[in-house]
């Protein structure tokens, strides 16, 4: 079974947004395509990086000021 990458994405940020309402954040990086598994997940992991630094450029770096209360 071949699951769209639209479809994939879509859930990805679904489930992003739970654990955000939960007062965490993940970076997640998805990807697809006919080239070897390893550069898929290469795309996929510079996706999560971008994802991260979109996160830390609008928020700051916390890791800095210890860990968060809830």
């Amino acid at each position: 079974m071949e699951t769209d990458i639209d479809s994939v994405s879509e859930k990805a940020f679904e489930a992003k947004e739970k654990i955000k309402e939960a007062g965490y954040h993940v970076s997640i990086g998805t990807a697809s395509g006919e080239g070897s598994a390893v550069s898929i997940v290469k795309v996929a992991e510079i996706r999560m990086y971008e994802d991260k630094k979109r996160y830390y450029m609008e928020h700051g770096d916390r890791r800095k000021n210890g860990p968060r209360t809830p």
